[in-house]
This record gives C-alpha cells, sequence and structure tokens, in this order.
C-alpha cells in the first residue's frame, strides 16, 4: 500500500535524524566560520554535465 504523505514528509531514519542533529550543532557551533573569509575555490563553471 502507498503512502499518502508525499515523499518530503516520510520519517527519516535514525541515521538520518542523527546527521541532521549534528549538522545543526556544527552550524550553530561556529567551528566553521573561519570559511566565511576562504575564497571559493569552485563555481558552477566547473561542474561537468
Amino acid at each position: 500500500m502507498k503512502s499518502e504523505k508525499p515523499e518530503s514528509e516520510l520519517s527519516k531514519t535514525q541515521e538520518e535524524s542523527d546527521l541532521d542533529e549534528i549538522t545543526v550543532i556544527n552550524a550553530r557551533g561556529g567551528a566553521f566560520d573561519f570559511l566565511n573569509d576562504e575564497p571559493e575555490l569552485y563555481s558552477r563553471d566547473d561542474l561537468k554535465k
């Protein structure tokens, strides 16, 4: 039986939930703030089609 919820609303796995939590902690913690001052090394032109 197919789920009535859209795919975006389906339950996340425990691993996905853990990754989301870690990502939020990293973003709020400021550990990667130094990257704001670093130059961009790649652009959209570098993507292969």
